[in-house]
């Protein structure tokens, strides 16, 4: 089926972002009393708010101490990804399809051995993002 003007319209307009948005709103937390200093505030990822959307960040199941990010192109269109990860204090860059998911495994303890991973995190493909140090 060709794609409409609408349609390419709605994708340029970023409504799948928009909506996450919307159904995410920030909850407000207060924190109790504790030893140590903390931030005032702390990022854990950013996806620079284009085409590729981060839809989760979680610690893995079965090795606690890599973190998994999934993302997704949400626009129809091939993109080029940066996403900064504070935690792991790298920025893994990454190419994705028309509608691509990809998920990433970042061993906190070496992050720069970041790899691409299959969704249910089993799967190891090498050399899929460039990962760096920032």
């Amino acid at each position: 089926m060709p794609e409409t003007a609408g349609r390419r319209g709605r994708r340029a307009a970023g409504l799948t972002r928009r909506a996450a948005l919307l159904g995410s709103p920030v909850r407000a937390m207060l924190e109790s009393f504790h030893d140590g200093p903390l931030l005032a505030a702390r990022g854990y990822l950013d996806d620079g708010g284009g085409q590729v959307m981060v839809t989760a960040v979680k610690l893995h199941e079965d090795a606690p101490r890599d973190l998994v990010v999934r993302a997704v192109e949400t626009t129809g269109r091939a993109a080029l990804a940066i996403l900064d990860v504070p935690l792991a204090r790298i920025r893994l860059t990454a190419d994705f399809g028309p509608g691509q998911i990809r998920t990433f495994r970042i061993p906190l303890d070496d992050p720069l051995s970041a790899v691409e991973t299959d969704l249910v995190e089993l799967g190891v493909r090498k050399g899929a993002c460039a990962v760096e140090a920032w």
